[in-house]
C-alpha cells in the first residue's frame, strides 16, 4: 500500500507534513469564510489592514491611562452641542473593539468621514462606564 496520496478517509497521508498543514489550512479558511457573517468578514479585513501598519495596537488590548497608537475605520460621527462649545465624537473600529476619538470645539474635521481609515494617537480614558476614548488625539488619514 502506497503511503502517499488521499485514502478513502479523505485525508492526505503524504510524508510531507508542511504540505498537509498548508492544504488543511486553505480548506479550513475557505470553510470559515463560507460560514462567516458579513460583519465577521469585514472585521477580518479591518484587522488584516491594521496589522500591516507598524506601531499599532489592537483596541481590545488597550487600557485606560496609557498612551497608544491605534488604527481603524470610522463607523460613526456625532456632533454634540454644549452650552459654549461643540464636541465631535468619532467612533473607530479596528476589528477587535471600538474607541471614540473626542475633539472639543470642532464640528467637523476635513477628511474624516464614514468609512475613512485613520490612525489615532493619544492617551486613553474611559467614559460612560467601559467606553474607551481618546481626547483630542493626533490623527493621520490613511488612503484606502
Amino acid at each position: 500500500m502506497d503511503s502517499r496520496g488521499p485514502r478513502r478517509d479523505g485525508v492526505c497521508h503524504c510524508p510531507n507534513q508542511a504540505h498537509n498543514e498548508k492544504t488543511m489550512g486553505i480548506f479550513k479558511r475557505f470553510g470559515e469564510n463560507l460560514t462567516a457573517t458579513p460583519e465577521q468578514l469585514q472585521a477580518q479585513q479591518i484587522r488584516k489592514w491594521c496589522n500591516e501598519i507598524s506601531g499599532i495596537e489592537q483596541i481590545a488590548e488597550c487600557r485606560p491611562r496609557t498612551h497608544r497608537r491605534i488604527a481603524g475605520v470610522v463607523e460613526s460621527i456625532k456632533v454634540i452641542p454644549r452650552q459654549n462649545t461643540m464636541i465631535l465624537e468619532v467612533q473607530v473600529y479596528d476589528g477587535t473593539d471600538q474607541i471614540v476619538g473626542v475633539w472639543f470645539g470642532r464640528r467637523k474635521i476635513p477628511g474624516i468621514d464614514l468609512g475613512q481609515r485613520l490612525v489615532l494617537e493619544g492617551t486613553l480614558t474611559t467614559f460612560r462606564g467601559n467606553t474607551l476614548q481618546i481626547i483630542n488625539p493626533a490623527y493621520e488619514l490613511i488612503a484606502a
